[in-house]
């Protein structure tokens, strides 16, 4: 006898379309970010002081980001590497 809320592995072809619906489900949301930047970037052709803005806004944005990532894969990179060879 088995329980209701027991758990039953999926079968294979199970595995498949749940994959397959999150490959979809990946893609449609890459092409939705598509658009949405197309749309941007055309608000920011047709309006140049947008584009002055957004640039000087931006651009330091996405450098400092760029810096804090290059700082935080240098800290973790020893403790990362010490951590995989203890596991061997």
């Amino acid at each position: 006898m088995t329980a209701p809320d027991a758990y039953t592995p999926l079968s294979p072809v199970e595995k498949l379309e749940d994959e397959a619906s999150l490959a979809g489900l990946a893609v449609a949301e890459g092409l939705r970010g598509i658009e949405i930047a197309a749309v941007v970037l055309i608000g920011l052709l047709v309006c140049p002081p947008l584009a002055i803005l957004a640039f000087l806004v931006v651009g330091p944005v996405l450098v400092a980001a760029l810096v804090l990532g290059l700082v935080a894969a240098v800290l973790s990179a020893p403790y990362l590497l010490v951590r995989r060879l203890r596991s061997r």
